[in-house]
């Protein structure tokens, strides 16, 4: 069956914790929301840019790291870093879709050859389009880059799905355009805050970091 790529998060940051301009007398920490685990290529990649970032400022600028959504929940984190709960952090855009409408447009199944080129076309437009900068200004975010993923995998229990017709009947687990996708398929879209032992669920995101 075709592959799909899945949405897009991003990394964002208040507005208003962002003044890096000014002369720093001593090292600065700022506070970054994940609500994913410390693991994995994505968490691989933000540890990277945190040291990165306090190797070229010389140790005057810090990220402290929160896993595991123990600062911001997932849904709760467009706000939460717009108000200053925290300084920086990861924004699903599919999780607030009335805060995000523009940039939901990153998380239609569409066909790519290249993540990197999903990612720096999303990229472009959210740091270009006057639509994507007036949703973050309205939630007090800057747009700082985003992350794109590969193609769409199903983690099924028992049978699993190999072509288009296998999706008929099943229960899947989905957010977003996805699960309104596999029920034009044919599928039972899932709601559950738990993955439980049900047929199928989708595995795989695009995410937006935002500062």
């Amino acid at each position: 069956m075709k592959r799909l790529n899945f949405g897009s998060m991003a990394l964002a940051a208040g507005v208003l914790s962002m003044a890096l301009a000014a002369p720093v007398q001593a090292a600065r920490v700022l506070t970054f929301s994940d609500n994913s685990p410390n693991r994995g290529t994505r968490a691989e990649v933000t540890n990277w840019m945190a040291a990165e970032l306090e190797r070229r400022t010389n140790g005057e600028l810090k990220i402290e790291m929160h896993w595991g959504g123990a600062l911001l929940k997932a849904k709760a984190a467009a706000k939460g870093v717009g108000a200053g709960a925290a300084d920086m952090g990861t924004i699903i855009g599919v999780y607030n879709p009335k805060f995000h409408t523009a940039y939901s447009l990153t998380d239609l199944p569409t066909q790519y050859s290249d993540p990197w080129v999903g990612t720096r076309a999303v990229w472009e437009m959210a740091t270009t389009n006057k639509d994507l900068i007036a949703e973050f200004d309205k939630l007090n975010l800057h747009y700082v880059s985003n992350f794109t993923t590969t193609q769409i995998q199903l983690i099924c229990k028992g049978k699993p799905v190999k072509n288009m017709a296998d999706i008929k009947g099943i229960k899947v687990r989905g957010v977003g355009v996805y699960g309104k996708v596999f029920k034009d398929l044919g599928a039972t879209p899932v709601r559950i805050s738990r993955v439980f032992r049900i047929p199928c669920h989708w595995h795989s995101l695009n995410i937006q970091h935002v500062v």
